[in-house]
């Protein structure tokens, strides 16, 4: 009987998991070149191309910006949906991400701090994050940005969501 063989589902499934254990470790690795060690509070890592799009990211940066895998695939600073906003709570377009900036000067962008929308609804919900961002080289060798973030401190967030609100 001709036909398709039948699929390993537990030899994929480590295939899969095996894959994002090494794009992981590959992302920290780059952060680990670009800042000298890798910060203890709990960061999310993106890498993108030099078009602003995301090739690569860990588990914890999708769960700060509230995506899911498929939604951050592909996706470019340069995406209107990101909906970032500054301190001031202006509008952050995304030719200013820290990634972007990165791209266009071949400098680090560090320390930058910007409300990024999580809730996709007619709520406000943003995630505040303080962002820097990196050149690095990809895995395919091409240029690009390794960027990385994480929420900031509680207290802080409420103020800039009250300041934001007003």
């Amino acid at each position: 009987m001709d036909g398709p063989e039948p699929v390993d589902t537990r030899r994929r499934t480590t295939d899969l998991a095996a894959g994002r254990a090494r794009t992981e470790a590959h992302l920290i690795a780059s952060i680990r070149r670009a800042r000298g060690s890798v910060p203890r509070t709990v960061f999310g890592v993106v890498e993108q191309d030099r078009s602003g799009r995301i090739v690569a990211w860990t588990r914890p940066a999708a769960a700060i910006l509230g995506m899911t895998d498929d939604q951050m695939a592909g996706r470019t600073s340069l995406d209107p949906t990101w909906s970032s906003i500054d301190d001031t709570g202006a509008p952050m377009l995304g030719h200013d991400h820290p990634a972007m900036v990165t791209v266009r000067t071949g400098r680090p962008t560090t320390g930058v701090l910007m409300g990024v929308r999580r809730d996709r609804s007619a709520r406000m919900d943003y995630a505040w994050v303080l962002v820097d961002s990196f050149p690095t080289e990809l895995a395919d060798g091409s240029a690009g940005t390794v960027t990385c973030f994480h929420e900031v401190e509680p207290h802080l967030r409420a103020t800039l969501q009250l300041r934001h609100s007003e």
